[in-house]
């Protein structure tokens, strides 16, 4: 090998191990950040509050705490609710089941 290839490849290898360098120090800066981003939303989350606990289903309308001047959305509201809450998977059965029980037959004589 003569002076100039060995001059060629000390150069190449020395621009190689900057770049190596290079690469390494950006790496560890944005691992950096991300640590700080972490302990940052780590302290906001331990700041947080926690999260309500879940109010008792409401199963009738006594247990609604309905005032005496309700609107009718917030009487259709707790109602919904009710629904809701006995059966989630299929909420409006338990109002068809009511109005089929009150609702009149034809023919029926009432007096």
């Amino acid at each position: 090998m003569s002076d100039a290839d060995v001059a060629k490849w000390k150069k190449r290898w020395d621009q190689a191990r900057r770049d190596q360098e290079d690469a390494q120090r950006d790496h560890e800066r944005r691992l950096g950040e991300l640590q700080d981003e972490l302990r940052r939303v780590a302290a906001q989350n331990a700041e947080r509050q926690e999260a309500p606990s879940p109010r008792a289903p409401v199963l009738n309308l006594n247990q609604a705490n309905l005032s005496n001047e309700a609107s009718a959305a917030e009487i259709f509201a707790s109602m919904k609710d009710i629904l809701v809450n006995r059966c989630p998977e299929r909420p409006y059965n338990g109002i068809k089941k009511a109005l089929a029980a009150v609702a009149d037959t034809p023919g029926k004589v009432t007096q």
